[in-house]
């Protein structure tokens, strides 16, 4: 990849379609460019109800905030200044604002209204069109133009991306007074998060759509569990809807009997080697997908995300791999789409399904070509292959940061430790204050540039070999990949918000000596055991006379394994590697360690390592295993297991110590302990 940008290759012409190269090149030529200055844009254009009811929207489709103050709204050739009535002038990344005509006449026309207001006081907006624009204090035009007729209602912005002023792009609301300081109604695409212990109720747009169809719904969903999309399924074959379900056989549960006690047929996959793992619903010419079931836990416990796209081909090749698993074809008894790549609302789109379109092989395609940065959220992470596509990104110069389910990273076969031990930050989700699963299922690629075309993968599919099978038999599985600045931006914004409030940041660097890696057991002997000590901080410090401890889950008296001799330093940056003689040997256990015990029985599988100083003061303890009584912290570090095996316990950075064992380690598969050359 470095070589073909050397050469001075585009993005494009690494990772796109011929069609699509072709087709960017063209919109390319014929689009006017955005000012660089920002990335607000008018999005809603409300100019047909009476003149002291008008306003327009501003989005801020960028990924920084943007402050107004000063600026300008251009109209009948004046610069009008901006006065805020409430809010605040600086619109965060993916925010709103409503500049209107007359404060008092918007909030009586609009009440309860609870964003940004800013006054600009114009004369009046013409219903047949006229320019409008927005300037910043130095009055450089951000952009300007002249919107289309209307009659009714607002006009909305259908591609926020696309400098197209005419009708194609603007189209009047369906709500009768607008969606001012919200997503528009008739936007191309609509995304949603929820976070868990706050959830934004991601049910409700699919309950909305639901109850908005007219002609069809088709459901592929894995579970299902929430009432109010049940209820909304049945009102709608009432109303004579066309509402087709297919769901998994090991989730069927009484809510699919309730659908089909009224009239609309369940079809179930009943596979036992693998799932119907889709959560797609086709719903008219619009297709949800994304990570999330419609069920409880997904809903109020579990973080996720969701999209749908209005687009009448794409929803046609959802029902057409709707109708294969309808009709009996699951997995790999299904043929091969004809249609993959759509343009949506001037946005290229790909539409990919498992197990027959290869899943794996456009993931890694993706991820090989991010240029800038690459930001991912998956909830089960056990491909390889994934794993080293994102490792190459990171050597290769790419901003790379992941979130990782912590429970699902704690798996043996999980790619998180050996992402993390390379070199990737990757953090697991915070388990203490997220109290279900983090359950995205996806990435960003390039979502700051625009010229690098912005790209987000989103969908059902987890990254493992049942969810992306190079080859052979694997879950029924649907991906997105959509180039859009305006999506990737709203998706890095939302993915931004987990990683800064819900994952595990790494601990700061201890300023003492830290016992940094251990394991109480070996693949071969119980007593194949080692304690590794680590200085992070600045300085060589010594340890002559200070002792490595050791005492039982819930003993009271500690026994010496080690008293280090005189002389002995840590320098900075070091380790010092001590092992059991009754076990250990190298190199089959590892490298030699510098120091040795000897002890028989060895340590348990619950226990605990201290050490400490000449003058007898703790330095650093580390309780493990689930009966340790008096681990540092809230909660102890995890044990390695109770059988043989080659596994060690670890922190997650070296030296980084939050003072809170369970925070602070995990196991890691293979060991790899370091001595003083280390």
């Amino acid at each position: 990849m470095n070589d073909m940008k050397n050469n001075g290759v585009t993005k494009t012409n690494m990772k796109k379609d011929v069609i699509f190269g072709c087709f960017l090149a063209f919109i390319a030529f014929i689009q006017p460019a955005f000012s660089a200055d920002s990335d607000m844009r008018i999005t809603e254009i409300a100019a047909a109800p009476i003149s002291a009811e008008e306003w327009v929207e501003i989005y801020n489709r960028g990924s920084a905030d943007v402050n107004v103050s000063g600026w300008k709204f251009w109209e009948s050739a004046t610069n009008h200044g901006l006065s805020l009535i409430q809010g605040s002038t600086t619109i965060p990344a993916g925010g709103y604002a409503v500049i209107c005509n007359n404060e008092t006449s918007f909030l009586a026309a609009n009440p309860g209204f609870s964003g940004t207001l800013i006054d600009a006081s114009w004369s009046s907006l013409s219903t047949t069109g006229e320019e409008i624009g927005l300037k910043t204090s130095a009055l450089t035009a951000i952009e300007i133009f002249t919107y289309p007729a209307t009659t009714a209602g607002t006009l909305e912005r259908v591609n926020g991306d696309w400098a197209d002023y005419t009708s194609a792009n603007w189209k009047q609301s369906q709500v009768a007074k607008g969606t001012p300081a919200k997503v528009n109604d008739d936007y191309w695409f609509h995304f949603y998060t929820n976070e868990p212990s706050n959830s934004k109720n991601i049910d409700i747009p699919l309950v909305n759509l639901i109850d908005s169809a007219t002609t069809r719904i088709y459901a592929a969903i894995y579970d299902l569990t929430l009432q109010n999309v049940c209820t909304g399924l049945v009102k709608a074959k009432a109303r004579g809807v066309d509402v087709k379900v297919v769901c998994e056989f090991d989730n069927y549960n009484p809510n699919f009997t309730y659908l089909e006690n009224n009239g609309i047929v369940v079809i179930k996959d009943n596979s036992t080697s693998y799932d119907m793992h889709n959560k797609f619903f086709v719903i008219d010419d619009k297709v949800w997908t994304g990570s999330f079931n419609p069920t409880v836990n997904d809903r109020s416990n579990n973080a996720n995300n969701a999209i749908w796209i209005r687009d009448n081909s794409l929803a046609n090749t959802f029902t057409d791999e709707f109708n294969q698993m309808f009709n009996g074809s699951f997995h790999n008894a299904k043929t091969v789409d004809a249609n993959h790549i759509f343009t949506v609302a001037n946005q290229p789109v790909k539409a990919w399904f498992g197990p027959k379109d290869n899943l794996e092989q456009k993931v890694n395609t993706e991820i090989d070509s991010a240029l800038h940065t690459l930001n991912f959220g998956i909830f089960t992470f056990t491909l390889p292959s994934v794993a080293a596509k994102i490792d190459q990104a990171r050597v290769q110069g790419v901003n790379v940061q992941g979130i990782c389910d912590a429970a699902q990273a704690a798996s043996v076969y999980a790619q998180y430790q050996p992402l993390k031990d390379s070199g990737v930050n990757i953090r697991k989700d915070d388990y203490n204050t997220n109290p279900g699963f983090f359950h995205w299922k996806g990435f960003v690629a390039d979502y700051a540039d625009p010229t690098s075309d912005p790209t987000v993968v989103i969908g059902s599919a987890n990254w493992t070999n049942k969810a992306l099978p190079v080859a052979g038999g694997g879950n029924d599985e649907n991906l997105l990949f959509v180039i859009s600045y305006d999506l990737a931006n709203r998706y890095y914004v939302a993915w931004k918000n987990d990683w800064d409030k819900h994952t595990q940041a790494p601990a700061s660097p201890a300023g003492h000596i830290v016992i940094n890696q251990f394991a109480s057991r070996g693949a071969s002997s119980a007593s194949d055991e080692f304690v590794e000590l680590y200085n992070p901080s600045a300085a060589n410090i010594s340890i002559a006379n200070w002792k490595l401890q050791y005492k039982s889950s819930t003993g009271a008296t500690w026994s010496d394994r080690v008293t280090f001799p005189a002389g002995t330093v840590i320098n900075a940056g070091k380790f010092r590697l001590t092992a059991n003689s009754a076990g250990y040997t190298a190199p089959a256990s590892g490298v030699t360690p510098d120091n040795w015990w000897s002890v028989t029985s060895g340590s348990a599988d619950d226990g605990h390592f201290r050490v400490i100083s000449d003058t007898g003061s703790v330095v650093d303890l580390v309780g493990y295993g689930t009966t340790a009584d008096s681990p540092e912290g809230a909660s102890p570090a995890p044990s390695q297991g109770t059988t043989a095996n080659g596994k060690s316990v670890k922190r997650l950075t070296d030296g980084g110590d939050s003072n809170n064992n369970g925070a602070d380690f995990s196991v890691i598969t293979a060991r790899t302990p370091r001595n003083s050359s280390n």
